[in-house]
């Protein structure tokens, strides 16, 4: 790394899915070891639910042991709404790599079909060992002539902008 700390680690995924290649859910074991952060094993279970072909909720349960014995516990859960707005290719949308631990499921294919439309709004719960927050996001899609999404908007429920996904696309011309 640019600071000079050796960092490393190791992640191992599960994924299951339904017969309509819906992600159902995915068991996570991260091991990290390095100068600067903190040494420790995160176990997480990830669980997906579907309803009438839309994404319906997610609930991440997550134990960090630390590397002197003790352990921290969070949980999150998204409850997402729906309008009548298509999602023509079934994409993932960008809101649903909210951590940034998600990567690995969009550069690998992992998250399988997305939701036939696109969500309005998602309720947000998240508490770990110190406190618990709740809040609602709005969100506002663009699309291309095409169907694809070309921008994805996020706001708080006052209407300031938490995120932006902009989303651009490579022709491929052969596999």
């Amino acid at each position: 790394t640019e600071d000079n700390n050796i960092y490393s680690g190791s992640i191992d995924l599960l994924c299951s899915y339904d017969n309509d290649g819906h992600l159902l859910g995915v068991d996570i074991v991260e091991e990290s070891y390095g100068d600067e952060f903190e040494s420790g094993k995160d176990t997480r279970k990830v669980t997906l639910v579907w309803n009438n072909g839309n994404l319906a909720s997610i609930e991440n349960n997550s134990v960090w042991q630390h590397e002197d014995g003790s352990v921290s516990t969070s949980v999150w859960t998204r409850n997402f709404e729906y309008g009548d707005q298509p999602n023509t290719y079934r994409q993932y949308i960008g809101y649903l790599s909210c951590d940034g631990n998600d990567s690995p499921f969009f550069a690998a294919g992992l998250m399988g079909i997305g939701s036939e439309r696109l969500p309005t709004s998602v309720a947000v719960v998240e508490k770990n060992s110190f406190h618990e927050d709740k809040y609602v996001e709005n969100a506002t899609f663009t699309l291309n002539d095409n169907g694809s999404i070309n921008a994805e908007t996020w706001a708080d429920e006052h209407g300031s902008i938490r995120d932006i996904y902009i989303y651009s696309y490579t022709p491929v011309t052969s596999y």
